[in-house]
């Protein structure tokens, strides 16, 4: 798996690919299910599953500080892709606008699985 990130690294997904790898290695992932296992394990709370959209994007709308270290540029960037996020109804695609939100705001990778699909389908 590793190696197949490695492959595919670019500018642009390196930082998430990086934490792909680090996940991988940490959590002794060695296949896709591990990945989606460990995604959906973010996403539990005493036993309840909470949306991933839903907790992610208010996530975002919290912290509104994540703005004041960012360089214009990237601010422009993220407003952006929350318009793009907001206008979208498939809730699939909404995880690739965050998962690039959440780079941007240098949040942790809280969709790995997600991510990985992404990457490997050379969208990310």
């Amino acid at each position: 798996m590793i190696e197949n990130l490695e492959s595919r690294m670019t500018d642009d997904n390196r930082r998430i690919i990086n934490q792909l790898i680090d996940l991988i290695v940490q959590f002794d992932i060695t296949d896709e299910k591990g990945l989606a296992d460990l995604e959906e394990f973010f996403f539990m709370t005493d036993d309840e599953k909470l949306d991933k959209v839903e907790f992610c994007v208010g996530k975002l709308n919290r912290d509104h500080y994540i703005f004041e270290a960012m360089p214009s540029e990237d601010v422009t960037k993220m407003f952006d892709l929350m318009d793009l996020c907001n206008a979208e109804s498939d809730d699939e695609k909404k995880l690739y606008y965050i998962i690039k939100m959440f780079d941007l705001a240098e949040y942790d990778l809280y969709l790995p699985y997600t991510a990985y699909k992404y990457i490997m389908s050379g969208q990310l």
